[in-house]
């Protein structure tokens, strides 16, 4: 019994192995445009910020009382437990800041005026399929569980529109096409099934979907089946 279910995960490890093969979402010239951190400045932006600070200066001293009280209101900010603030200067990340606290958005020769709050939380989202085909063609109705967080607050805020529908959509695809590998239920020796493996199957479903998310700064923390039934019609 165990060298059989050696054999089925073998079997499951390469259908699942051939749907990864010329599947990448991103080539390597998209994903050097992906933007990291980057405190490097240019010559016209050393002299918007030479400028910037000459302004402070003179309305410092033209404008003092309101000033300080227009500073003291906008210079500080506050980083929550399980939260990242990204620094952007302009248009470009500068700064990721992950420890709790109290902070200054400016540094001497710097001038961090705006930031973006990331949520490091896990998350969870319900991934469902109410015709997902079998190997056979037969429609079924499947839910998937899947736990994930972001790993890199930088390249989840840049490198897609809409982090949460990207998320779902490749989830939904990664289902199908791994779904449409194995049959749902099959009494031939050796063969795997759905009902059966699902346990194997789902493991490397998230290995799957893990490769797919992970350039967008997401981390897959688990991927399982919740609810796998063939349709009423199918039944009936």
């Amino acid at each position: 019994m165990e060298v059989m279910r050696e054999a089925e995960a073998r079997i499951v490890a390469e259908r699942i192995a051939e749907l990864g093969m010329g599947d990448r979402i991103l080539s390597d010239e998209a994903l050097a445009r992906i933007p990291t951190c980057d405190t490097k400045l240019g010559g016209n932006e050393i002299f918007c910020i030479r400028l910037a600070n000459c302004i402070k200066c003179i309305c410092s001293v033209l404008f003092f009382p309101y000033f300080c009280v227009m500073a003291a209101s906008d210079c500080f900010y506050s980083v929550e437990p399980m939260k990242a603030s990204v620094f952007k200067q302009f248009g470009k990340p500068a700064r990721v800041q992950k420890k709790p606290g109290c902070y200054c958005k400016y540094q001497v020769g710097c001038g961090f005026t705006e930031y973006v709050e990331v949520d490091l939380r896990i998350k969870s989202q319900i991934i469902e399929g109410r015709t997902v085909p079998d190997k056979s063609g037969a429609p079924m109705e499947v839910q998937c569980l899947l736990n994930y967080v972001i790993s890199d607050p930088v390249a989840s805020l840049f490198t897609v529109a809409d982090l949460n529908a990207f998320i779902v959509t490749q989830s939904y695809d990664v289902v199908r096409r791994v779904c449409g590998k194995f049959m749902f239920k099959t009494k031939e020796v050796g063969e795997p099934s759905l009902t059966d493996d699902s346990v194997v199957i789902a493991e490397r479903m998230g290995q799957l979907l893990a490769k797919r998310l992970e350039f967008a700064g997401i981390k897959v923390l688990r991927f399982d089946f919740i609810e796998l039934q063939y349709r009423a019609e199918v039944t009936s």
